[in-house]
């Protein structure tokens, strides 16, 4: 040992704790983050549910508490600043975790420090997820902590049962945690099944609660949910369209696009990995570390996690966030596989910080970052350009995270007339105001500023957003079809003829016209 990293528990406690106040840091330097992700803020404050709360039960209730909680701690302003710092200490509390799992499983206080803040850094899908307005932090530690559970020294009965409570929490924040059950399995197949069963026991008693809770605190009939029917609800809990097996039965494909989002997400900390076995080959110590990770069960938990997470998102969401849940045992791997001789160690500790300098530079530049996000930019112009009782009409529904964010009203409005848009509820959270030229002058009169969002250059059919388009568009048609978009449009422009109007451009380069006085009020 006296070869490479020092033993010191100091040393590599000293170490492991700056890298992470730097992460945690930077990761605050981002904040606000995905602006256009904001969806389960706006079901808190509106008192309502999207079906994607069935996956993410307990989520919700949790910001109500932690709203309600802001008072007595003398905190006031918007609870995304409290959900930032919630998610930061979910994100940092979990890397904790994993670091002392690894220190105690390698003995190796620096190697552990080096493998857990090589994931932090280098895992870029871990850093961007922990970061969004999601449960996909709290979720990543109550997984670390079943993790720690199964790994940990003590009666095996009561860590099964402590980790069966702790992958129940992880289910009621994200019900992907459901593929613990694998590595549970793997953990306890010495135990004839009993343990398994203890496992099985805790985790449902758990994830009931959750489903409790959420019932409960929604004040809803559990048949409004079953009423919903199986494909409406696999609907609306797919995150991206046509990347589960039921929207799109092409295993081929779905095989491809999971593989897509791993690369995305974990390529710089899968590379770091692989570069740690190929050193530990070269000094022909890599047998020896193997056996060791077989013998604490590390590896065992590891491969698991890695392969039930793997099989559930390449059939349901390959698009999805919490991806990285895979790979959360990985460090605990990684820690073993740091080299010893310091030959080696020179390589590693090369390519280590290499990759997390690739992992740090592609989480900074991020376009869903504060600065950068496009709904965030539009929302910081409108707030900027508009007072509270001004307005912007909009050719559509406006996304509520740009109103949310913006403070300002986006009045969703279609020109007058039958046919004007397709149903009575074009827009989910409000009803569609008819353009009259009446309407819009008594708007002006009451000394209100108010601008019209015209559609952009490529036409109507750019209005339209899907998935991940909706961070580069503000506004949804009121009409599935292009023609009728088109209508639409044309019908606006008409009522708008009537008043004086100036262009104002925002930092983007999205047009507005600012309505003036009108020319004939009431024809």
């Amino acid at each position: 040992m006296t070869q490479g990293l020092p033993d010191d528990r100091r040393f590599g406690r000293g170490l492991f704790s700056l890298g992470l106040a730097a992460w945690v840091w930077a990761g605050w330097t981002l904040i606000p983050f995905d602006a256009s992700d904001l969806s389960y803020v706006l079901a808190l404050e509106g008192g309502v549910w999207a079906v994607q709360e069935f996956v993410h039960p307990l989520f919700v209730p949790v910001l109500a508490m932690l709203e309600a909680l802001l008072p007595a701690a003398g905190a006031k302003g918007s609870i995304l600043l409290a959900l930032a710092v919630l998610n930061l200490a979910a994100a940092g509390g979990a890397l904790v975790l994993l670091f002392l799992l690894a220190e105690r499983l390698s003995s190796r206080s620096a190697a552990a420090a080096a493998a857990v803040l090589g994931f932090a850094w280098a895992a870029a899908g871990f850093w961007v997820a922990c970061l969004r307005p999601t449960p996909y932090s709290l979720a990543a530690l109550c997984l670390a902590l079943a993790c720690r559970a199964i790994l940990a020294e003590g009666p095996r009965a009561r860590r099964m049962a402590q980790a069966g409570l702790w992958a129940g929490l992880a289910c009621g924040l994200h019900l992907a945690a459901l593929s613990f059950v694998v590595p549970a399995a793997v953990a306890s197949s010495s135990g004839r099944g009993r343990l398994f069963v203890r496992f099985l026991a805790c985790m449902g008693a758990a994830l009931l609660g959750c489903y409790a809770v959420f019932f409960l605190y929604h004040r809803l009939d559990p048949r409004i949910v079953l009423g919903l029917g199986g494909r409406d609800l696999l609907a609306g809990v797919e995150q991206v369209p046509t990347t589960s097996f039921w929207s799109n039965p092409q295993p081929l494909t779905l095989g491809r696009d999971y593989l897509d989002t791993l690369r995305v997400q974990a390529r710089f900390f899968l590379a770091l990995l692989a570069a740690a076995a190929l050193l530990k080959a070269m000094a022909g110590e890599l047998r020896e570390s193997m056996a060791r990770l077989r013998k604490n069960g590390a590896l065992a938990l590891a491969a698991a996690l890695f392969a039930a997470f793997s099989a559930f998102y390449a059939l349901n969401n390959t698009r999805n966030g919490f991806v990285f849940a895979s790979l959360l045992a990985l460090p605990v791997v990684l820690a073993e596989l740091v080299p010893v001789r310091r030959s080696h160690l020179a390589g590693f500790a090369l390519a280590a910080l290499a990759l997390a300098g690739s992992g740090a530079r592609e989480v900074l530049g991020h376009e869903s970052s504060a600065g950068r996000d496009p709904v965030y930019r539009e929302a910081l112009f409108l707030s900027r350009t508009l007072g509270a009782s001004d307005a912007v009409l909009v050719p559509g529904c406006p996304i509520p995270e740009l109103e949310r964010l913006s403070g300002i009203r986006l009045i969703p409005a279609a020109p007058s007339g039958r046919g004007s848009h397709e149903g009575p509820h074009a827009c989910p959270d409000r009803p569609v105001r008819p353009m009259e030229p009446g309407r819009v002058a008594d708007l002006l009169a009451a000394g209100r500023r108010v601008l019209y969002a015209p559609a952009p250059p490529g036409g109507a059919r750019d209005l339209d957003y899907v998935g991940d388009l909706k961070k580069r568009q503000a506004y949804a048609p009121f009409h599935r079809s292009a023609a009728g978009q088109e209508r639409c449009l044309a019908g606006i422009e008409r009522v708008l003829s009537r008043f004086h109007s100036r262009e104002v451009r925002s930092p983007q380069g999205r047009v507005y016209r600012e309505l003036l006085p009108v020319i004939d009020q009431r024809k």
